[in-house]
């Protein structure tokens, strides 16, 4: 896939985000037994060892979409795609239209978000209008 047709994906994806396509996907419950300090430990140093990011304290939003995978709104092609999402089913976490994992110094977040709101679990402290930037 070339980097212009990646770029016209990114793009209708942060639209559609931003339009605020309000249907539910998650029930709270899915995310109950997601230890988030594992899943931070488990991300971070993974992503590190790809290379996908420079340091630990380096803010992550990581959206798991069914047939895309976006790193700070880079796509990951093929093996990179398939292994977060692995990765991520290792916690019995889905897929879907607004799933995102979002690692900051402050918080650790997985669940649907939304225009306005968030579904799934939080630990530590999470800005929501600063989240919202960072999805759009």
């Amino acid at each position: 896939m070339n980097n212009r047709i990646k770029s016209i994906i990114v793009l209708v994806l942060f639209i559609l985000m931003a339009n605020g396509l309000n249907a539910q996907e998650t029930d709270t419950k899915d995310f109950e037994n997601v230890d988030l300090k594992k899943l931070r430990k488990t991300f971070v140093n993974q992503l590190l060892d790809d290379g996908l990011i420079k340091g630990k304290k380096e803010d992550i939003h990581l959206a798991l979409r069914s047939e895309i995978t976006l790193l700070n709104e880079k796509v990951l092609d093929g093996e990179l795609h398939k292994k977060y999402g692995n990765l991520a089913a290792t916690f019995n976490i889905k897929r879907g239209s607004y799933k995102v994992i979002y690692i900051t110094r402050h918080c650790t977040a997985i669940g649907d978000f939304f225009d306005d709101s968030f579904s799934g679990k939080i630990r530590g402290k999470m800005n929501l209008n600063e989240l919202k930037v960072s999805i759009r």
